[in-house]
């Protein structure tokens, strides 16, 4: 083949692959995309690089617009983050401390270790624990899409079911707390309970914490 033929337009490179593997200098290890042609027809070669070559130039034109699009996207989703009103973000950073306090404040167990605590069927623990959510003799927060239940909920003495003195505070309570408003005020110092926390006292005052989680009841109901 003759010396001229091999060309180098862009990044079209023209030539045997002997010659084209010479002129890189190395071996072809990475991935290449190969044109094959009709040996000696020069006119052919010309056409084709010159096809390639605009291929190749739109494609490095459109990748680069693409490329600057995902970090148009990227700076206005940065934008609109710290453009979050400063009310929402205070909002957010006292829900998660509320939220780091309640997980720090006793152990919450999931419906598996309750089960092996309590000699549930294992094949399914969370059948139970549903069933007691479910006629509110428990109550459970979501942490990382998993149900989590307090520890301070079950009776040691009968076989870690539920305190008896827990369903009537959480029919008061009703559909007014979520999961996560039920830990809070569990684990909040309570004026009525002289400065402790209903959850300290559920087990040896149950009708102390319904009567606090009444006040509390009526106190959002006319504040």
């Amino acid at each position: 083949m003759k010396e001229n033929i091999l060309e180098n337009e862009g990044y079209v490179l023209i030539g045997s692959a002997k010659e084209i593997q010479a002129r890189l200098g190395r071996p072809l290890e990475t991935d290449v995309i190969a044109l094959f042609r009709d040996s000696g027809d020069d006119e052919q070669a010309t056409v084709l690089t010159e096809l390639v070559r605009h291929v190749t130039i739109d494609f490095e034109r459109k990748l680069h617009q693409r490329k600057r699009q995902a970090m148009s996207r990227v700076i206005d989703s940065y934008v609109e983050f710290v453009s979050l009103d400063k009310t929402a973000l205070l909002e957010a950073e006292m829900e998660g401390r509320a939220r780091k306090a309640a997980l720090e404040s006793t152990s919450w167990l999931t419906a598996r270790e309750i089960g092996q605590m309590a000699g549930l069927a294992s094949d399914n623990p969370s059948a139970q624990t549903s069933k007691w959510k479910r006629q509110h003799r428990i109550f459970a927060i979501q942490h990382r899409n998993v149900d989590l239940f307090p520890a301070y909920a079950l009776d040691k003495t009968n076989g870690y079911r539920p305190l008896k003195g827990l369903k009537p505070i959480l029919e008061l309570f009703g559909n007014s707390k979520d999961g996560w408003g039920l830990a809070y005020w569990f684990s909040s110092v309570n004026s009525y309970l002289g400065g402790q926390r209903p959850q300290d006292v559920l087990d040896t005052d149950p009708e102390r914490v319904l009567a606090a989680a009444d006040q509390e009841r009526v106190g959002v109901e006319h504040g």
